[in-house]
């Protein structure tokens, strides 16, 4: 995915694989707070997207969209 999208409607897509997913990782990363009501939900995601995507770590690593947030956590 080399654009942000406004929808998710390209997910509908027939090749699942047609975006990285190392936006929507940095998105949720960046917003992993331990004090946050969404915590259980963003983590779950993370969980899943990482799931689905075993080389995203290591692709999301040298990702130039990565927050300077996300830097401590390693792939």
């Amino acid at each position: 995915m080399s654009e942000q999208r406004t929808n998710d409607a390209f997910m509908l897509d027939a090749d699942t694989k047609s975006w990285t997913g190392a936006i929507l990782l940095n998105h949720l990363v960046s917003r992993l707070d331990p004090l946050s009501p969404h915590l259980p939900l963003n983590l779950h995601t993370v969980h899943t997207l990482v799931a689905s995507r075993p080389s995203l770590l290591a692709d999301w690593a040298g990702h130039p969209y990565r927050s300077p947030r996300s830097s401590t956590i390693s792939p």
